[in-house]
């Protein structure tokens, strides 16, 4: 097996590794309904970009009393 050369200190493992944090995501907020969306993306919650219609949300079907008997 190889062996390093040289010893690497932490400071320079420590710098080699800065690049690689998760970046955060950006977040902007919906001219149409207020929520945080993603930016350039159509929004998840209303369904428009640019304030235009793109996608019509779908609506969860709320059960009755009357369904939950039958």
């Amino acid at each position: 097996m190889p062996e390093p050369k040289k010893k690497v200190t932490p400071r320079r493992s420590r710098l080699r590794r800065a690049h690689q944090k998760i970046d955060v995501p950006a977040l902007v907020e919906c001219k149409n309904c207020g929520k945080m969306t993603r930016a350039h993306h159509v929004c998840i919650y209303c369904g428009f970009y640019n304030e235009e219609l793109v996608v019509v949300p779908k609506v969860k079907k709320v059960k009755t009393s009357k369904e939950e008997q039958d």
